[in-house]
């Protein structure tokens, strides 16, 4: 027994959901913690998630786990905050990525008027080490006019360049750049779901960043159903086009199920911004509700068994 649910068709909940709830004697992690991005080093889950202040502020806030459900240490105060005029009301939903020895955060810079993708990295051993002073400047990627989140980057270069993965209003698009410093210059090449399958939802995005498996690479991705419900699928596209989307999941994976992911501060949403691949696993740490951390994991095998094939 591994104190997860027993089903093979969609993500397994942990029993211990949710791992992770507002500490009130904290007024950083307050009201809410959610959307946590994750990271899989040196024999523990490093869990960096979105913590929100009475007043409706969000920073970020840090814990440890060596399962990935028993949290072992947990801060008691934030490791990321804001320092630009683009993010002064709240960083909100990291992803992080590993990539030539740095740590990116990808995240969503809030002004108060329009989410913008941004980020900051820091070196994996400062980051290990805990010197959270050592992140890098922040910077904004996008326009000040254009909705832009759900944002990172591909944890390998394809063709030498960085690619950038973010939703633009309702869709996923993808840039390829040379310099990851640079403002996109265009809103990018969109990709996604086929209307055969998906057709009368809202908006799809990004989960947390892909993984390259043997048959190409994995997306896990939410969508919004009618009525504002957020479901997990998943995409699998091709090894060096990643707009070339060659299956996708025939179900849910998962949706709005548990107390915790029906009730809290927004309703019917589960929400991750992270993916771990670890012993044949794909394991996702999400937010549910807005207001609490959850835990699930899911066999490739099993996951695979969930597609529907384009081509191959």
């Amino acid at each position: 027994m591994d104190n997860f649910e027993n089903v093979t068709h969609r993500f397994r909940r942990c029993f211990d959901n949710p791992i992770l709830e507002p500490i009130k004697a904290n007024n950083f992690e307050a009201r809410a913690v959610f959307n946590p991005a994750v990271l899989y080093l040196e024999g523990k889950y490093h869990i960096v998630y979105r913590a929100v202040t009475p007043e409706n502020t969000s920073t970020m806030g840090y814990a440890t786990s060596k399962d990935g459900y028993t949290i072992d240490e947990r801060l008691d105060y934030p490791i990321y905050t804001q320092r630009e005029e683009f993010e002064c009301v709240s960083c909100e939903d990291p992803r992080l990525t590993e990539l030539d020895g740095s740590i990116y955060m990808f995240y969503t810079g809030y002004d108060g008027r329009m989410p913008r993708v941004a980020f900051s990295s820091i070196s994996t051993e400062d980051f290990l080490n805990r010197k959270w002073e050592n992140w890098d400047k922040a910077r904004v990627i996008t326009p000040y006019d254009v909705d832009d989140k759900d944002a990172c980057v591909l944890p390998e270069k394809i063709d030498g360049k960085f690619v950038i993965i973010h939703r633009v209003n309702c869709e996923m698009r993808v840039n390829y750049v040379d310099d990851i410093n640079e403002p996109l210059e265009h809103g990018g090449y969109a990709f996604g779901p086929s209307k055969k399958y998906w057709d009368g939802n809202l908006k799809y995005g990004l989960a947390g960043p892909p993984i390259h498996i043997d048959e190409g690479w994995l997306f896990i991705i939410h969508r919004v159903a009618p009525g504002g419900i957020y479901i997990v699928e998943a995409l699998i596209t091709d090894h060096k086009d990643i707009t070339k989307v060659i299956a996708e999941s025939r179900d849910a994976l998962l949706e709005p199920e548990r107390h915790y992911e029906l009730h809290g501060d927004v309703n019917n949403v589960v929400f991750p911004c992270s993916t771990v691949l670890k012993d044949g696993e794909v394991v996702l740490h999400y937010g549910g509700a807005d207001k609490v951390v959850g835990v699930c994991k899911m066999k490739v095998t099993d996951l695979l068994k969930q597609m529907v094939w384009f081509r191959r």
